[in-house]
């Protein structure tokens, strides 16, 4: 299995930089968006990418600033940044999926 960077043109909605952009599997058919600043990926094939702009703001519990936010629906992973203060709050798909008898 190979890898080949070719340079992202999508910015990572934490940081504003731009993703590096990597291929994987056999012909490099697998696109993959990476953020090696802030430490997140998405597939290019994620209906959420580029639309983080759509969800709603959040505001940081410490500072009150508002907090960027990243998110892949693929796997429910969200993630947000407050650039002023610097705190990061993350969500995995398992902290928010509903407990056994429905209970959240």
């Amino acid at each position: 299995m190979s890898n080949v960077i070719v340079g992202g043109k999508v910015n990572c909605p934490l940081c504003g930089k731009p993703f590096d952009e990597i291929r994987t599997g056999a012909g490099a058919d697998q696109k993959f968006y990476v953020c090696r600043h802030c430490m997140v990926s998405i597939n290019a094939l994620d209906p959420a990418l580029g639309k983080w702009e759509l969800l709603p703001k959040e505001e940081c519990p410490l500072c009150h600033n508002p907090m960027a936010t990243f998110y892949r629906a693929l796997d429910g992973y969200l993630q947000y940044r407050c650039k002023p203060c610097g705190l990061i709050s993350a969500v995995g798909k398992d902290e928010y999926l509903p407990k056994e008898g429905g209970e959240v």
